[in-house]
This record gives structure tokens, C-alpha cells and sequence, in this order.
């Protein structure tokens, strides 16, 4: 019977890390391009989130906390959102890359304003496509505003779809 659960367990890792090393795999050329040119913009996140996840991901709000220390690295036309470890990396896939010009921003609150309440936290949403061609939404948050992330966004070349972060600061 152990042998039965190990064999499931071994086949469950095999196709999640199979899944993700196919990502991987298939974004190389664009990881390769994007981290070709030099860096124009680097900031720590605190907070990212996958949104809009498939029906079959039992997530609450249908958001994906990416539970690692991420970052934003800025460079030339294109920039990417990563886990600052390697683990998270390369085997749980936390690294996104997009083209600028393929990438749309807008700026949406954790708490929406109902009637002059506290707007609640801001979150910069980052919409565009994986190298398989299908859309991925990420949120990103940072402590001390969002006013130079979003900038260095835009700089590159990324369409915003909204106004850009509030003048508060975290």
C-alpha cells in the first residue's frame, strides 16, 4: 500500500514539475531577449497575486498569492516579475517576462471606495499573454507607493488602460 502512495505522490510531482518546466522551456526566447538588455529599473514587491485563475483552482476570490520575496526588474522594452530565489524560480515557475508593448496596466484597489471610505491598498494589475499565447493577469503591490513602478512601466513601453497610483505613499 506504501508503495502505491509513493508511486501517486512521484507521479503528481513528475506532471506539476513536467507543467512547469514545459512553461519554462517554451518563454526561454523571450526570457533570453528580455534579459539581454540592460537594467533600467529594479524594485522589490511586496505583494504579488495571480488573478482571474481557472474555476478548477479552489482559491477564494480566484487570486493566487505568490507566497516568495518577488521583484520587478525593468530592461529596455521589456521587463519581468520574479521570485528572488531560485527555487521559486525554476521549479515552482514564479517567473513571468512580458514584451512592454504587449503588457496593459491599470491601477485597482484591494477595497473599492464606497462612499468617501478609506480607498484601501492600491495594486498596479499587469495583463498580457504567456509564450503559449493564453492572457495571464498578475497583481503587484509595493510598500512605498506605486508611483515609480508604474513609471518605469510605462517608460518601456506598457499601455496604461487607467489612471496611474494615487500621490499617497504606504
Amino acid at each position: 500500500m506504501g508503495f502505491v502512495v509513493l508511486a501517486a505522490v512521484v507521479l503528481v510531482l513528475g506532471v506539476v514539475f513536467g507543467w512547469i518546466w514545459r512553461v519554462q522551456r517554451r518563454e526561454a526566447p523571450l526570457r533570453r531577449e528580455v534579459r539581454a538588455r540592460e537594467i533600467s529599473f529594479r524594485s522589490g514587491l511586496v505583494q504579488v497575486k495571480q488573478i482571474g485563475l481557472p474555476w478548477w483552482i479552489d482559491v477564494s476570490n480566484g487570486d493566487l498569492p505568490l507566497n516568495a520575496p518577488m521583484e520587478l526588474i525593468v530592461r529596455g522594452d521589456g521587463f519581468e516579475i520574479s521570485s528572488t530565489t531560485w527555487f521559486a524560480r525554476m521549479l515552482l515557475g514564479m517567473e513571468y517576462c512580458f514584451r512592454a508593448r504587449e503588457a496593459s496596466l491599470e491601477v485597482r484597489h484591494l477595497v473599492p471606495r464606497i462612499y468617501g471610505m478609506d480607498p484601501g491598498e492600491e495594486w498596479i494589475v499587469v495583463s498580457g499573454r504567456r509564450a503559449n499565447g493564453k492572457a495571464i493577469r498578475l497583481g503587484i503591490s509595493k510598500k512605498n507607493g506605486l508611483r515609480d513602478v508604474w513609471a518605469a512601466l510605462v517608460a518601456a513601453g506598457a499601455v496604461p488602460t487607467s489612471g496611474g497610483p494615487s500621490l499617497q505613499t504606504g
